[in-house]
């Protein structure tokens, strides 16, 4: 409120003391020397200027303002307003001896001059004066004061008490109370809490219906306390998107029509963060997503990422309200096809900060979510083929710090996807020769591939990495270049010491050292070896040393079963050939089929091998299979194997014993045809193998048949350590699958070999042709099965011994680890 308001008037004597004469209803209340001033109820001295107490002195009484006042307040003082006409004032000047004419006079005080404001006689004692109003600067706040004065003939002076009236030119003074809140448009519902607007409004005269003008709409006072208004503000007058400060307009007006306001601003936020990003692998080229530059034979395409690729999500989140919190999680493709969301990561953002610059690494294959791209590819190029590929999507998840009135969290959610290319393609490398025969991982990492029908280097080992040779090795013992029909393998050691083992088509005995150099070789008088070997461990001077184990392919009653060591190399008659069967071997003996030339006559045959690598003669079994056998697995108690050509008893379980006349324990047909390759174990205790269109698992007890997946050229699959099961598909393709559904494929510009294997970075080698393929699984090793490969392990040793303590498990993932 302004200064304290002194009344002009007063309409009862307790409402107004300005004299110590004391108050008077007549001039019988009043002493000697003083007279009542009817108007003001009070006794006023007729004494002179002097004090001295002249009678002869006119006395000035009734004293009023004629002109009806604007505002009467409540305490009875009187507004008039700055404009308009002066103030008529009327006053009873009288004296015992008369009143000297032309001495009536209105002064204001502050005033100069002998008299501003001369008064005009009426009737009797009557006169009448004309008060100047005050200047349009009042503000109702400082009253003038003017009082009137008259002399008597003998120059003695009366003067009337001081009379105050209050001038108000000014409007309304508005103050709209700062708030730097930031406040949501809306609620997390679409409603709205309005926000509560204190302003202080004043002026003597008071405020006739202040409003907050919000757009176009007029907003009154929802409560008032003497001064302080508050106005309840809808937030969404806002535009939609609003971020930053929202004027709008406080009006007042007085009782005079003095029309005052002022602006008034609130932080509306009603537009989310906003969110800029780059995802790159290596440099970035100003925004979005930036692909790895091409580099030939892999999966960096100019258009993709690797899934192994550790790429950097840096970028900028900014927000009038402030950042309240902000994440990233990398969503992939659920097998399903829907949305598999990732590990949410928080973005390190300073709550409240304005602005949060971050930056990140995310490893693609360890972001939590999953990446089953189903049949869909991408065209790599003619050479390369259809690789598995898929949209990851990089989604940052924002909410900024508005608030409803009151500080209720009313934040705004931003999200913000970016998606980007993913393969599983990791390299591809073309080799030399017709076709790559099979493949080992070394467990130096190194990928170790030989070839059919060699014409240069027919053994190579390639990084497992990248599309890099790191040496190539030609069998030229007998011919100056030969070929590979088995797979090679690996024998006991680590990444320095552990060799490399070849049976060339031609009959001849490779081991390599794992630099590439000739460990030892050697002719036999067989002229084909169509199988890879096995390798066990025998007693060589005082040490044990690799022996490598296969039956040759000659037919006509001169088979043989061969075993090498780098001392000593011997044979033993076997009973006809051995053309698709590696050998197996567990405790002690060596297990493969023999069949003869025709393969009409087939038969499971063994051999003993004593510590020393003595071979001891045959044991057939004389339960004629009809057809020739794929490679035998076992699980450690009895064997398995398969046949390509009879749909009713394809696969087959037999007890190692061999007893003569003894059945098979059990004979199975496969669901819809013959076998198409050898069976593996599942991590579910069941064999899995293909037939011509189908997929199917069987009981080991019982070899009752489920099919697990139609697919037409489906050959050996391997078993994943997470339960994901690959199948290479002759026809020129490559499926993984989790569970029975397909997870991703590839389509191979040629065929593709029988055989996969897998390294312990989980890393899947496809080959094709001669072109081996290397992509990014979703497992670490293969499964802890007895016997989850073509031959068995990543060494691909076809050996099971020692199933009652537990034999080596090269590139199976278990308990403790995945070992190479």
């Amino acid at each position: 409120m302004r200064a304290i308001l002194i009344a002009l008037l007063c309409a009862a004597a307790a409402a107004c003391r300005t004299s110590s004469l004391g108050a008077c209803s007549s001039d019988g209340d009043c002493a000697s020397g003083a007279t009542c001033d009817s108007v003001a109820r009070v006794c006023v001295s007729s004494a002179g200027p002097d004090g001295g107490g002249f009678p002869d002195a006119p006395l000035i009484t009734n004293v009023t303002i004629s002109t009806p006042a604007g505002y009467t307040s409540p305490d009875g003082s009187a507004f008039f307003d700055t404009a308009g006409a002066p103030l008529a004032v009327a006053a009873n000047v009288s004296g015992p001896a008369g009143v000297t004419a032309g001495s009536v006079c209105l002064k204001v005080a502050g005033e100069s001059g002998t008299c501003p404001h001369p008064g005009t006689q009426g009737s009797g004692t009557a006169y009448s004066f004309e008060l100047p109003r005050g200047p349009s600067s009042s503000d109702g706040t400082t009253p003038l004061d003017f009082t009137i004065t008259a002399s008597s003939p003998s120059g003695h002076v009366g003067t009337s008490a001081v009379r105050h009236v209050f001038f108000d030119g000014q409007p309304p003074s508005v103050t709209v109370a700062a708030d730097n809140t930031a406040y949501a448009r809306l609620l997390p519902d679409g409603g709205a809490t309005p926000i509560d607007v204190s302003v202080t409004i004043v002026d003597p005269t008071g405020a006739a219906a202040p409003q907050l003008l919000s757009g176009t709409t007029a907003i009154a006072p929802s409560s008032s306390s003497g001064n302080v208004y508050v106005f309840p503000l809808d937030p969404r007058a806002a535009p939609a998107g609003a971020e930053g400060a929202y004027m709008f307009h406080v009006r007042a007006v007085d009782h005079f029509g003095h029309d005052g306001g002022a602006d008034g601003t609130r932080v509306i936020d009603g537009a989310p963060p906003a969110v800029t990003v780059q995802i790159f692998k290596d440099v970035p080229d100003g925004g979005g997503v930036t692909y790895p530059a091409v580099v030939a034979n892999t999966g960096w395409t100019g258009a993709t990422f690797v899934y192994s690729d550790t790429v950097h999500v840096q970028g900028t989140i900014t927000d009038v309200s402030g950042v309240g919190s902000a994440t990233l999680h990398v969503d992939g493709i659920g097998l399903d096809g829907g949305v598999s969301l990732g590990t949410v990561r928080s973005l390190g953002c300073t709550a409240g900060a304005s602005s949060c610059p971050f930056s990140l690494d995310v490893t693609l294959n360890d972001a939590g979510s999953e990446l089953h791209t189903g049949t869909a590819t991408f065209d790599a190029g003619s050479a390369v083929g259809n690789v598995p590929a898929g949209m990851l999507r990089f989604t940052i998840d924002a909410k900024d710090n508005a608030v409803a009135f009151g500080g209720a969290p009313a934040g705004n959610p931003a999200s913000s996807v970016t998606q980007a290319r993913t393969t599983r393609l990791l390299w591809q490398n073309t080799l030399a020769g017709t076709a790559v025969s099979g493949m080992a991982v070394h467990p130096n990492g190194d990928v170790i591939v030989t070839m059919a029908d060699g014409t240069g280097d027919t053994v190579y080992s390639l990084a497992p990495d990248q599309p890099s040779k790191h040496w190539g090795r030609t069998l030229d013992l007998t011919f100056s270049s030969d070929g590979v029909f088995g797979t090679p393998a690996i024998g006991a050691g680590d990444a320095s010491s552990a060799r490399i083992y070849v049976g060339a088509e031609i009959g001849d005995f490779y081991a390599f050292n794992p630099d590439g150099g000739t460990a030892w070789d050697t002719q036999t008088t067989s002229f084909l070896f169509a199988v890879g070997p096995a390798v066990t461990q025998v007693t060589v001077g005082s040490g044990q040393g690799d022996a490598v184990v296969v039956p040759d392919g000659v037919d006509g009653g001169n088979s043989n079963l061969w075993l090498a060591t780098e001392q000593s190399l011997s044979a033993v008659a076997s009973d006809n050939r051995d053309f698709f069967a590696a050998p197996l071997i567990l405790n002690g003996n060596v297990f493969f089929a023999t069949q003869n030339s025709t393969g009409t006559t087939t038969h499971l045959t063994q051999h003993s091998i004593s510590a020393t690598g003595a071979l001891g003669t045959p044991t057939t079994s004389n339960t004629n299979g009809g057809t020739p056998y794929f490679g035998l697995i076992t699980d450690g108690t009895n064997l398995y194997a398969a046949r390509p050509s009879i749909a009713s008893n394809a696969l087959i379980k037999i007890s190692p014993s061999f007893t003569p006349g003894t059945a098979p324990l059990w004979t199975s047909g496969v669901t819809t045809g013959p076998s198409a390759g050898e069976p593996t174990f599942g991590i579910d205790g069941r064999l899995y193998t293909s037939s011509s269109t189908t997929v199917s698992s069987f009981s080991a007890s019982t070899g009752t048949s489920t099919l697990f997946v139609t697919l037409s050229g489906g050959r050996t699959p391997l078993q994943g350590s997470d339960g994901h099961v690959y199948i290479p598909v002759s026809a020129s393709s490559f499926n993984a699958y989790e569970g029975n559904l397909l997870s991703w494929t590839f389509s191979a510009p040629t065929a593709v070999l029988r055989q996969v294997t897998m390294d312990c970075q989980g890393r899947v080698f496809v080959a094709h042709g001669a072109t081996v393929s290397a992509f990014i699984s979703d497992d670490r090793g293969m499964a802890d099965t007895p016997w989850p490969s073509l031959r068995r392990d990543a060494r691909n040793t076809g050996n099971a011994s020692n199933a009652s303590t537990g034999w080596p498990k090269y590139g199976i993932l278990t308990a403790s680890g995945c070992t190479q």
